[in-house]
Formats: structure tokens, C-alpha cells, sequence
């Protein structure tokens, strides 16, 4: 009898769990079997896009097989540009040399004997066949007359050699003298660089008591050997104008012209940057179309919005809202003072990119903020 009532009870417990998923499935399908309740009903105020093109329901509106909005939007960089142009590159290097008196003889006694006399001082300006200096060519025992020291040029003592008592012959100097009026400059250029010198090659010199100020002078003197010890060929330099500031024994620093590019195709050297071993420049692309009509113009006809009134927060943009700059490479030639001599590669009026280009790669878009024309000479280089 228990057995029968355990039986009973089983039963009965299987038909109400049958009923309780019959009811469930009842409210979850339809007549047709379909999940209605999992089906994804469209927003309210959508509509069919034209042409018929199907919506993917877990897009933002976009029609199957077209790239959404935030997928179109590409990192825009800001850089700073420059116009080629065409310009004057000097080449220099940079030497040092001393002042000295275009002409500086020694006075020699015309007797030995002991110096009994300096008449002159130093800077002072003596005439030719003027006296500067008395020596006595006595002996123990037996007197002479004093044997005048005579200027043999007019000019100015630039340095007083014997002393008073000292004992001289005809190969000792007594004074220098030397015609200041007309300065050079004694310097050595490494050998390196000989071939590039000529008569007539423009130098710029500078003195430690006037810092602001550079004196021109130019190449006078070549000497037909180099120092074979030093390996340095010795030029002289002479002064255009001195301005009578100039010392003879100061000490100057040259910028020494070697080679001059005129009309040289240049940029800035920062615009230059190496890529896979080859220099190469990143140059703007044009924002007017094919039809001639500016990008913004063209984008408020399409009913776009023109990157000055669409620029993005974050730093990115639709690609259609900024240019692009195409890598090019280039065959560079002297670069001084910060400025690049283009050979091959570029032509004056074209823009590229001096700032920001290490981020660049070829088709970058990017946002122009600041654009300049190169100008001056450029000159550099060192020794």
C-alpha cells in the first residue's frame, strides 16, 4: 500500500512540472514558435536608409558595408610648415689669427756697443732717418763718439727691443717699427680646406673688445707652401676698414668664406629628417581640388562642415577635414647655420613640414598652425 501511494505521488509531480514549462513556453512563443521576446525592435523615428541598403541593428545607423563614423576619424598632427625658397648659402669655417702691421722692419745698430740710449716709446710715430737710440762703442781703455740708431721707415714704434745697457751688435734689433695705417691678419687654414682658398676670398672678423660688431676683410696673400709639421697653409687677410678700433697684436676670430651657392634651392635643416637611410622632407598637399574649388568651399557644398568649425578635442577628424603631406625624398647638398641646400627633390613655392615631422608617415593629415618663407643667407660651418 506505501508503495502504491509513493507511486501515485511521482506521477502526480511529473504532470504539474510538465504543466508549469507548458505554461512558461505558452508566454515566451508565439503560435509560430518564434522568441518574440528576444527580438530587437527598431528605434522609434528610424528610417530605411535610401536605396534600400540593410541596417545593422548593433550599428549606430550606419548601412551594412559602410565604415562608421568613428572608424572614419584618423589622428590629425599639428605642424608648423615652411615655404621653399631660393637664397644665398655661404660656407665658412672658423680660425683664428693675429694683427699685425701690414710693414714692421727691426733697427739695427751700425756698430757694436753698448746701448747708452732709447730716445723712443712704444706706439709712438717716428719719421724716416729719425734718431731712436744712442749706442756707445767704447772699449776700456780708448773712447768713441756715440753712434746714433736711425729709423730707416716712417711709422710707429710697435715695440722697443734692447735695454738701456744692454750690449748690442749690427744682428741684434734695437726697436720695431712698423706703418699701422694698413692692418692684416696672419692666420693658418688646415689643409683640409686649401682647396676652396683663393685671393680675394671674403672673411668676417671679430675682436673680444667688440663683441657686436664684425669686421670684413679679404684674402691678400697666399703662401705657396704648407707647413709640412702643421699640415696648414698660411694666408693674410686684409681689412676694408679697421675703423681705426683695431690694435696691431689683437687676437680675431674668423669666418673664413670656402664656397658661396647663389639661388640655392634651401629650406631649414630641421626639415630634413632620415627615413630607412635616405633624407626625406614631408611636403603639404594642395587643399583645392581637381575642379579648382577650395576643400572648405567643397565641403559646405557637400554639406559638410570646413575643419575650422569641426576640429575635434581629442585630436583626431574626419580624414576629409585636414590635408595630407606626402613623403619625398631629397638629395641634399651644404648645410650652414641651420639651413639645408636642396639639389634634387624640391622646387621654391612648395611647402614642407619643419616642425612636427617625426610623427609624420606618408598620407598623415595634419593642421597647419603657423607658415613661413625662409629668409636670410645661410652661413656656417666650422674648422
Amino acid at each position: 500500500m506505501k508503495k502504491k501511494g509513493k507511486t501515485v505521488f511521482i506521477v502526480v509531480l511529473l504532470l504539474v512540472v510538465i504543466g508549469a514549462g507548458f505554461a512558461v513556453g505558452r508566454r515566451f512563443f508565439g503560435g509560430t514558435g518564434e522568441m518574440k521576446g528576444l527580438l530587437i525592435q527598431k528605434p522609434a523615428g528610424a528610417r530605411k536608409p535610401e536605396g534600400g541598403a540593410a541596417q545593422d541593428p548593433r550599428s549606430t545607423g550606419n548601412p551594412v558595408g559602410e565604415t562608421p563614423f568613428s572608424a572614419q576619424k584618423q589622428s590629425v598632427i599639428s605642424v608648423t610648415t615652411e615655404v621653399v625658397t631660393q637664397k644665398q648659402i655661404e660656407n665658412y669655417i672658423k680660425i683664428n689669427g693675429n694683427v699685425v702691421a701690414e710693414t714692421e722692419i727691426s733697427v739695427y745698430p751700425d756698430i757694436a756697443g753698448k746701448v747708452s740710449g732709447i730716445i723712443v716709446r712704444v706706439g709712438e710715430y717716428v719719421k724716416k732717418g729719425q734718431v731712436v737710440a744712442m749706442v756707445d762703442p767704447s772699449l776700456p781703455g780708448s773712447t768713441y763718439i756715440e753712434s746714433p740708431v736711425k729709423a730707416t721707415i716712417s711709422g710707429t714704434v710697435t715695440d722697443v727691443v734692447a735695454e738701456l745697457g744692454e750690449s748690442v751688435t749690427q744682428s741684434i734689433p734695437v726697436v720695431k717699427i712698423g706703418s699701422l695705417d694698413n692692418l692684416q691678419v696672419e692666420t693658418f687654414v688646415p689643409e683640409r680646406f686649401i682647396g676652396n682658398m683663393a685671393i680675394g676670398k671674403r672673411a668676417e672678423l671679430s675682436f673680444d673688445p667688440y663683441p657686436e660688431k664684425t669686421f670684413e676683410a679679404k684674402v691678400v696673400e697666399m703662401s705657396p707652401v704648407l707647413d709640412a709639421e702643421a699640415r696648414t697653409l698660411e694666408i693674410t687677410l686684409s681689412f676694408v676698414d679697421a675703423e681705426n678700433l683695431v690694435k696691431a697684436g689683437m687676437f680675431a676670430e674668423i669666418k673664413l668664406v670656402t664656397e658661396v651657392k647663389k639661388n640655392a634651392v634651401a629650406i631649414p635643416s630641421d626639415c630634413v629628417v632620415r627615413r630607412d637611410g635616405k633624407s626625406v622632407v614631408f611636403v603639404l598637399q594642395s587643399n583645392v581640388s581637381e575642379d579648382g574649388i577650395e576643400l572648405s568651399e567643397q565641403m559646405q557644398q557637400e554639406g559638410k562642415t570646413p575643419p575650422a568649425e569641426n576640429t575635434p578635442s581629442g585630436g583626431s577628424t574626419q580624414s576629409f577635414d585636414y590635408p595630407t603631406v606626402t613623403q619625398r625624398a631629397v638629395k641634399t647638398g651644404i648645410s650652414v647655420d641651420g639651413v639645408t641646400e636642396i639639389i634634387e627633390g624640391l622646387e621654391p613655392g612648395e611647402t614642407v613640414v619643419s616642425r612636427g615631422q617625426t610623427l609624420l608617415e606618408n598620407g598623415s593629415h595634419v593642421q597647419v598652425v603657423d607658415t613661413e618663407a625662409s629668409a636670410g643667407t645661410g652661413k656656417g660651418g666650422t674648422a
